[in-house]
């Protein structure tokens, strides 16, 4: 028997330091961290008030019945206020406004009923306008067709109507029109703008077809808005007071012979997001941390297993270990490990096999959870 010299203990491993503050802060993000906790179908609704101007072209056109009236042309406006709610991709809208229209054309001149022939015998005819203002009604669902555009439906009813470009007809009734409309939002925290273009139909008009074409801009007022509808890329201005609280977050080490396990809690953190995963910045500059104290180790030890939720995500704590400078001949991918794969922060386990000296590897990541960074917090150009 001879002397045989047993791993190094493993010092315990000290939490990272908790904080917490509350601040208000001007911050600049490019990139919002969807919650890790399930919303309710209400809390992912948007809703919102709409203030919506509106101009644009009437046309009237005559039947054959009509044979002594000419197209009419003229100017329409619109006025409204909506409610908006909008559920994944779909939007619904629904107010009340105020419309005005002039159309002017020639129609045949009646006295007694009877149109008044000139000395040929021709229909004298004149120039005639029609002006007409009232309410609104509107519904108007619509489906994003992307991040941005969206299309859909429109129905108007509007009160008074004289249901035909004919001045002779009694302008108290009510207006039926249906239409079609596109458009395109700017999400935004707190203010939302479209644009919209529109061409409109009355369904009831007697021997006319009329048809209207409207673009205006809309100005939205969002009471509650979906996290995703902000687009991520552009840099969204908040001032808002926060209350930030790090959580104690803990590594742990497994030390057999020359066999090192590194368990991370809660310091790898992805965008819980459907699709590919994707780190959070924050969980990125740790691994980079982490994997610059690895390099200068890395004739330490023989090879690195990285064992998480699914390959895919093996994949992401990989390339970021990669980009930082460990040889990716010396990594590989084990087998998923079970957990939620959904969830914000699941298991990660990094498995150091052939390591020469356990000790010295062990203060290198010590050395890396030592430095990691904590997101600044700043207000009046002092950050901490």
């Amino acid at each position: 028997s001879g002397n045989t010299k047993s791993a190094p203990a493993a010092k315990p491993a000290e939490p990272l330091p908790q904080k917490q503050e509350s601040t208000k802060s001007s911050t600049q993000t490019t990139r919002k961290i969807i919650r890790n906790n399930q919303k309710s179908r209400l809390e992912e609704m948007g809703t919102s008030l709409i203030f919506s101007a509106d101009m644009g072209l009437v046309l009237g056109f005559p039947s054959t019945e009509l044979a002594d009236y000419k197209t009419k042309t003229g100017l329409a406006i619109e006025g409204k206020a909506l409610g908006s709610i909008l559920l994944d991709n779909f939007i619904l809208d629904a107010g009340l406004g105020w419309f005005f229209y002039s159309v002017s054309g020639d129609e045949p001149i009646y006295v007694d009923g009877s149109k008044i022939l000139g000395e040929a015998g021709q229909v004298v005819t004149d120039d005639t306008g029609i002006k007409l203002s009232g309410t609104i009604i509107e519904v108007s669902p619509s489906y994003r067709i992307k991040q941005n555009y969206f299309a859909g439906p429109t129905l108007q009813i509007r009160y008074p109507s004289d249901l035909g470009y004919d001045s002779r007809i009694a302008r108290n009734a009510l207006g039926l029109y249906l239409g079609a409309q596109g458009g395109y939002q700017i999400f935004d925290k707190d203010l939302n703008t479209r644009f919209v273009g529109r061409m409109m139909l009355p369904l009831n008009y007697k021997n006319w077809l009329g048809l209207i074409f409207m673009a205006g801009v809309q100005i939205g007022l969002p009471f509650a808005q979906p996290d995703n509808l902000i687009v991520q890329e552009s840099t969204i201005k908040t001032n808002e007071k926060r209350i930030v609280e790090y959580k104690k977050k803990v590594y742990k080490f497994k030390v057999v012979r020359d066999v090192i396990k590194l368990v991370l809690d809660d310091l790898v953190v992805f965008y819980p997001e459907p699709g590919y995963p994707t780190l959070t910045t924050e969980s990125q500059s740790f691994l980079i941390d982490l994997s610059t104290s690895l390099s200068e180790t890395e004739n330490e030890w023989g090879n690195l297993q990285i064992d998480t939720v699914t390959k895919d995500h093996g994949q992401v704590v990989r390339d970021a270990l990669v980009s930082a400078g460990i040889s990716e001949k010396k990594i590989k991918i084990g087998p998923a490990l079970g957990g939620d794969k959904e969830s914000a922060t699941p298991p990660v386990e990094f498995t150091f096999k052939n390591v020469k000296q356990p000790q010295k590897l062990m203060d290198a990541v010590r050395k890396a959870m030592s430095s990691m960074s904590i997101p600044e917090t700043c207000e009046g150009g002092e950050c901490q």
